[in-house]
């Protein structure tokens, strides 16, 4: 995931890994050192929150217009 705006073109800032078992989707998101993520500690409503879980905790905003392709929302490759 990288954002050429805070760390330049192409540098790693995370990875994230998801899953779908019986129906229900899993994620976890990684730092480049390979812990997992969390929120700043100054987040108003979720401080040191560790970035996994199920996907309905935050993940499903983005994911849910995506259901006719498994809620995926970008291609791999080309």
């Amino acid at each position: 995931m990288p954002n050429a705006a805070k760390t330049g073109p192409g540098k790693l800032v995370a990875i994230t890994f998801m899953e779908k078992k019986n129906g229900t989707w899993f994620w976890v998101k990684y730092t480049p050192d390979g812990h997992v993520a969390k929120t700043p500690p100054n987040h108003p409503k979720m401080p040191n929150m560790p970035l996994a879980g199920t996907a309905k905790l935050r993940c499903i905003g983005c994911h849910d217009g995506h259901a006719s392709r498994d809620m995926v929302v970008t291609k791999i490759g080309k």
